[in-house]
């Protein structure tokens, strides 16, 4: 599951290094942003305002978002994607791919992966007795994976993103 606190530090580290690339202080950014509101009869953001959003110790309504993402030359699809890409980095998260636990999808019952399993299984066993790392599969493969099964490569993805590795017992 998606960390909220992680996600709203993601987007501030995102706006931080759109501003930073274009060598623009907190102030300029505020005057930038302070013309885009006037012409669309939004508020004025203050500086403090500015900082706690880059800092992610304050969440922003989506529309905000969507105008300091413009305000940087940044399309705001794409700063989000960076920033959940920034935000899950253990699951080696990037839009449109899945990280796979060979291991955990060779033994798992969900239906939605099933026509994964045979495959997985197979790539277990030709590394065994090692175990096999984690493979990072592209949406676009899933679809030829899947043909012939029955089954909607987004509903695969979905139990792959759901998939998660048995978790180590905690010492008590």
């Amino acid at each position: 599951m998606l960390d909220p606190a992680r996600l709203a530090q993601a987007v501030g580290a995102e706006l931080s290094a759109g501003r930073t690339r274009r060598f623009w202080t907190r102030a300029r950014l505020r005057d930038e942003l302070t013309g885009m509101s006037d012409r669309a009869g939004g508020a004025v953001v203050s500086l403090q305002a500015l900082a706690t959003y880059e800092s992610g110790s304050r969440g922003m309504p989506l529309l905000r978002f969507c105008q300091l993402a413009y305000a940087v030359g940044v399309p705001p699809s794409e700063m989000l994607a960076r920033a959940l890409a920034r935000a899950r980095p253990q699951l080696g998260w990037r839009p449109g791919w899945v990280r796979v636990d060979l291991t955990a999808l060779s033994r798992s019952q969900d239906p939605r992966v099933q026509p994964l399993v045979a495959w997985a299984a197979l790539r277990v066993r030709l590394t065994a007795p090692a175990a096999p790392p984690p493979v990072d599969v592209p949406y676009d493969v899933l679809a030829p994976l899947v043909a012939g099964s029955g089954h909607d490569p987004d509903t695969v993805m979905r139990g792959l993103l759901d998939l998660r590795p048995a978790q180590p017992p905690r010492e008590v």
